[in-house]
């Protein structure tokens, strides 16, 4: 089993939010547990100089192990019990860059994808801001006027983006995971228009976009959707940028970045990674070998300047 590095940010256009303020109270959560059915998970953040680093970590709620073993052809499998309080546990780790709040995430089969996480990111940072208003609402007093208190609303109701960076050969995998896919959008050095009133525009423009809005009732169709929009952006010239707009299996919109980077920036086996995990705890996980790897990758790798 193979281990990926996936690429991403985190972003805002609104002044009135940091988001080294709003990644430093996702540290308040590190001793939270969130409980599910199926598991319990854990996300942990330590901050350095340069960067923050997390460990996601989910624990199943399986009591039994199913161990398999071929001989001469011929399979059997051995079950078992889990002893105590042992649990089978999931490890994902990360590093964002405090500058450029870009990050390289580490996932494999069966752990918490990066969807899975900005969930929990974006609820956390809107719950966050909206106290952050509601303070400076409180601010203002019992004589505060109903338009004093939409402008505190209005200041922060752009919120922030969590995105995923991915390139041409990556796309179709990406945009199949989501629930659907509401909007495709490109900017093109140029196109080549049939109509000559669109020709005798074009050649006073630097770029043109174009936004695909896709139907309502298409929407949900999103392996045929991510197999033509990776067709258009595989095959088309001149696109220099492109930006899809999707929701995830718990409703939240995202936003897929087309970039020139790769979505997988390493990979590594998995049993080498593993190792470096025995004996992990709360206290060690920020010196972990393994968050050495990502910021070498971030500082040194092929595409390092994705991170800057």
């Amino acid at each position: 089993m193979r281990i990926k590095g996936n690429g991403f940010s985190i972003s805002t256009s609104n002044a009135n939010i940091d988001l080294l303020e709003v990644i430093r109270n996702f540290m308040t959560s590190n001793n939270q547990t969130i409980n599910r059915t199926d598991f319990s998970r854990r996300i942990l953040i330590n901050e350095e100089q340069n960067y923050f680093i997390g460990l996601v970590l989910t624990f199943k709620n399986q009591r039994k192990n199913c161990l398999s073993k071929i001989e001469n052809g011929k399979f059997s499998i051995k079950v078992e019990d889990l002893q105590g309080d042992d649990k089978l546990v999931n490890f994902n780790f990360f590093c964002i860059n405090k500058q450029s709040f870009k990050g390289l995430y580490l996932y494999y089969r069966g752990s918490c994808s990066l969807n899975n996480l900005f969930s929990k990111w974006q609820s956390q940072s809107n719950r966050f801001i909206r106290r952050k208003a509601s303070s400076e609402k409180k601010a203002l007093g019992k004589t505060a006027t109903e338009l004093q208190k939409d402008a505190i609303d209005s200041k922060y109701s752009q919120r922030i983006d969590y995105n995923i960076l991915v390139d041409r050969n990556d796309l179709v995998t990406t945009l199949s995971s989501f629930r659907s896919i509401k909007a495709a959008g490109f900017r093109f050095d140029t196109i080549d228009f049939t109509s000559p009133e669109l020709r005798g525009v074009e050649q006073f423009t630097r770029n043109t976009e174009v936004t695909f809005n896709i139907d309502e009732a298409d929407r949900t169709r999103v392996r045929p959707l991510a197999d033509q929009i990776g067709q258009l952006f595989r095959n088309v010239q001149n696109i220099t940028k492109g930006r899809i707009e999707a929701i995830d299996h718990d409703g939240n919109e995202r936003i897929v970045d087309l970039i020139n980077s790769p979505s997988y920036f390493i990979e590594y086996e998995f049993d080498d990674m593993a190792e470096h995990v025995n004996g992990l705890t709360d206290d060690t996980f920020a010196t972990n070998p393994i968050i050495g790897i990502i910021k070498s990758e971030m500082e040194t790798g092929a595409k390092s300047h994705e991170f800057s």
